[in-house]
């Protein structure tokens, strides 16, 4: 399985960009890179996402270099996580 069907999305609020995780699958390779219910993904290589869809488009362009860095607004912390594409 792909990290693309790892987890569940919910719509981001009107006038911000990002995503929210609503649900990761347990033993994923998602749940290994310790993304979490709740995480707000801002960026996937440095592009700014805007919708679900951006962030499906940018991971299926990382399985081609192995891995992606995702950069995710966890509460108050930025954090940049390595998921791997493999």
């Amino acid at each position: 399985m792909t990290p693309v069907k790892e987890v569940v999305f919910m719509k981001n609020p009107i006038g911000h960009s990002g995503v929210e995780i609503q649900e990761v699958i347990g033993s994923s390779l998602a749940a290994a890179a310790d993304f979490r219910r709740g995480d707000f993904i801002r960026a996937v290589d440095g592009q700014v996402v805007y919708v679900q869809a951006d962030v499906f488009v940018l991971l299926e362009k990382a399985v081609r270099k192995g891995s992606a860095e995702v950069s995710v607004i966890r509460g108050d912390a930025l954090l940049n996580i390595t998921l791997p594409m493999f």
